[in-house]
């Protein structure tokens, strides 16, 4: 009988301590591993990728050549920019660039090109009921440039402008982020600009611009993409481009690797008059459990409430 009693007792208590066990402190799930960039090349490597949505009005195009400012030479800085820009704002050996302009106003439609370190992309879209006139100016943007010399002067001249004017003096922003990639890729071919330095542009000739074109811009070096209510006879005409490209391999840029980065670093730059402050720094983890947390939601605030939106101290 005692026993019994002493079961009963002590069974409340083993109830009530599995109670009161320590919550364990959360942990972060492990993020997905994004494949390599190798590893997406070679999965869509010569073929064409496709987006069919019958119910959209309008056909949208794609170009993206494995190339960019990490390809650019030493002491040249800003030819990968400097080119794509010609192709895609340079006249074709049928039109010249104002003939383009006009006739793509009454489409209501046009293209635009995006650089970066490793790659460069052109996109473009029209509505359906333009899209073959349309297709054919967009593919000799690519596949005939002119290679114009007046072309050449007026993007280098936008080019130059807006690293002399808009980067030092009118985007505080721009200018710290180009800084803090200068610093932390410093040595390497990724530390200049995507546009270029003024040294760099200043040296290029048109004929760097023609030479990288032909090394570069080639029949293996491109994957296309076409979306919207497109046809087979679309997508075979944007494929059969490949062939009117340069034949070869793309050179490969020497690789330059960064300095090792040791310890804290900050990097501080002084732009005499500047009427704002800009700053730039790594993102940090705090979730809502931790200690540090409140202390980092406070510098939040006092960085500015306008950035908390973006901030990814908190979730």
């Amino acid at each position: 009988m005692r026993n019994t009693i002493n079961i009963l007792l002590a069974l409340p208590l083993g109830l009530a301590l599995l109670a009161c066990k320590p919550t364990p402190e959360p942990v972060d799930p492990e993020p997905p591993v994004a494949p390599t960039s190798k590893e997406l090349v070679e999965k869509i490597d010569d073929t064409t990728i496709t987006l069919p949505i019958a119910e959209d009005p309008s056909i949208t195009y794609a170009a993206w050549f494995r190339v960019g400012s990490a390809n650019d030479p030493e002491g040249k800085e800003g030819l990968a920019y400097l080119t794509a820009q010609m192709l895609a704002e340079g006249g074709t050996q049928a039109h010249t660039w104002p003939e383009i302009v006009e006739l793509l106003y009454p489409m209501a439609a046009g293209w635009s090109v995006s650089v970066d370190r490793e790659m460069t992309v052109f996109s473009g879209r029209a509505h359906v009921d333009t899209a073959a006139d349309f297709q054919k100016l967009l593919i000799a943007q690519w596949t005939t440039p002119a290679f114009d010399a007046k072309d050449f002067e007026r993007l280098r001249s936008e080019t130059l402008e807006y690293l002399k004017t808009t980067l030092r003096y009118a985007s505080d922003e721009d200018l710290g982020k180009a800084g803090l990639e200068w610093f932390v890729f410093e040595g390497s071919n990724y530390a200049h600009p995507v546009v270029g330095t003024v040294a760099g542009l200043e040296a290029i000739t048109l004929a760097d611009v023609e030479e990288f074109y032909r090394t570069q811009y080639t029949a293996n070096n491109v994957v296309f993409a076409i979306g919207g209510d497109f046809e087979a006879k679309d997508q075979a005409v944007l494929e059969a481009t490949r062939g009117m490209l340069p034949e070869g391999a793309p050179a490969k840029p020497l690789v330059r690797e960064p300095e090792p980065i040791t310890g804290k670093q900050v990097l501080l730059i002084h732009k005499p008059g500047a009427t704002r402050r800009s700053r730039s720094a790594t993102r940090c983890r705090s979730a809502g459990g931790e200690k540090d947390f409140y202390a980092l939601w406070l510098a939040n605030s006092w960085l500015g409430e306008h950035a908390i939106r973006r901030a990814t101290c908190f979730r």
